[in-house]
């Protein structure tokens, strides 16, 4: 295999990896805007675990728990940061990896 299929070859590598990362960050962010089903979830603070939903009993739907809107919002403010981050990444190594097909990169 030729040096420039090497090079071609490892951008389509990071390229596949990078389209994982956004998709799962986005399968996260669904997760927990949905309050992880009738699991509810909890985040972790400096080793500190704080429940922020959880399943109701008589319903079996999770709900959040009073006082912890602030909480939920920072999380989706948080993984919404990571989607547009991965996203951005993404969007970078897609077109390294175009220039490289149109051979524009020596």
């Amino acid at each position: 295999m030729s040096a420039d299929l090497k090079i071609v070859a490892e951008q389509v590598k990071l390229v596949s990896e990078l389209r994982v990362r956004l998709a799962k960050a986005r399968s996260d962010y669904a997760h927990v805007r949905a309050l992880c089903g009738q699991t509810g979830y909890d985040i972790t603070i400096s080793g500190v675990r704080i429940a922020v939903a959880c399943m109701d009993s008589r319903t079996y739907m999770a709900k959040m728990i009073r006082g912890r809107e602030m909480l939920h919002l920072g999380a989706l403010k948080t993984l919404d940061a990571v989607i547009d981050s991965a996203a951005e990444n993404l969007r970078t190594e897609e077109l390294k990896l175009a220039e490289l097909a149109a051979g524009d990169v020596a």
